[in-house]
């Protein structure tokens, strides 16, 4: 009787192994243009990527070294930029103007920057 348990045990420990040896038949394959290893990258939403684009103009302005950042609005739509607000000088204005041209993205300024000279 104790054979017969050692055998029973035997068995039943082996087969959930047993499939382990198998060659993998045409439905077990993973199809060739199936690439497992590569992360999916998905395009978040244009709301995203307005506001990613309207933070980098807030910040290339903040590096100007001017005080035009708090004097000057950002508004982004499908990366074309308006920019309006008061500068002191034709200087400063062209200064934020070809700062924000350089930005990766950008696609058309509008300028809306009135120059008021500070007394």
């Amino acid at each position: 009787m104790t054979r017969l348990h050692v055998f029973l045990s035997v068995v039943v420990l082996a087969t959930p192994l047993a499939g382990c040896n198998q060659q993998a038949g045409d439905s077990d394959k993973v199809p060739s243009s199936t690439t497992t290893d590569t992360p999916l990258t998905q395009t978040p939403p244009s709301a995203y990527q307005e506001e990613d684009l309207a933070q980098a103009i807030r910040a290339t302005l903040n590096t100007l070294g001017m005080n035009v950042a708090n004097d000057i609005t950002v508004n982004t739509v499908d990366n074309d930029v308006t920019l309006s607000g008061r500068v002191s000088s034709e200087k400063q204005k062209q200064m934020v103007l070809n700062a924000v041209g350089e930005i990766e993205g950008v696609n058309v300024i509008t300028d809306e920057i009135m120059v008021v000279p500070m007394d």
